[in-house]
């Protein structure tokens, strides 16, 4: 009798929200646009430009493209060749900074005002999602005749390697009106030289000289604006 009286009183809580959730869905601001920047492991930077459509006051589904790519590269790789012709080879200057271009659908998932402070209101924001890196590259390797000093460039693509990775990103919202600001936090498996490690060279995979990780931590900030 009392499991039937807990159902009996959930079910009229769920009446008596009805007209008050079709009340706020009518003015849910749908369509989401926003930029954010962050940092990454690895000596990367990350850009990107989202898009959410929000079907409910607490959900919404999202995608975004984005951009990284290191401002410091500290593992350059490098051997000797196995031809008679080069001595040596190297990565070219201009792609041993790591770059990726990628898309991730996501969902997003906002609470209710947390604080309310005047005209500006707090959210927390909680967007898992799945980054699929667009395999675009072609990255150039730089031979060397140590003997005459004669050079060649010859160009790898970077088609190969795993393309799909989970992430989780978190954040604190600042709204006033129709214009947020963000900072929060991000956890990934993201591979940034998942493009570079089928690589191979002279009989080298390029897989040897970078670094895996496990898990791959970003902080980021964020604008916003429901249009």
């Amino acid at each position: 009798m009392n499991g039937t009286n807990i159902f009996i009183k959930y079910i009229c809580s769920i009446i008596i929200l009805i007209p008050s959730y079709g009340s706020f869905a009518q003015n849910l601001q749908r369509n989401e646009l926003s930029f954010s920047g962050g940092l990454m492991a690895d000596q990367v930077y990350e850009c990107r430009l989202s898009y959410n459509y929000n079907m409910f006051p607490f959900a919404g589904l999202g995608m975004s493209l984005g951009y990284n790519k290191q401002w410091h590269a500290n593992i350059v790789p490098e051997g000797s060749s196995t031809s008679k012709d080069w001595s040596s080879w190297r990565i070219s200057d201009k792609d041993k900074k790591v770059i990726n271009l990628f898309i991730e659908p996501t969902m997003t998932l906002r609470t209710p005002v947390v604080l309310r402070l005047g005209n500006c209101s707090f959210h927390i924001n909680a967007e898992p999602g799945c980054m699929i890196r667009l395999p675009f590259t072609l990255i150039s390797i730089d031979y060397l005749n140590s003997q005459n000093q004669q050079k060649k460039s010859e160009t790898k693509s970077t088609m190969g390697g795993r393309i799909f990775f989970g992430t989780f990103r978190a954040s604190a919202e600042l709204h006033v009106q129709d214009v947020y600001i963000a900072a929060g936090y991000g956890i990934s498996d993201w591979d940034m030289f998942a493009g570079y490690r089928n690589v191979k060279v002279a009989d080298i995979s390029l897989d040897q000289f970078y670094p895996r990780r496990q898990v791959s931590h970003s902080v980021f900030v964020k604008i916003g604006t429901f249009l």
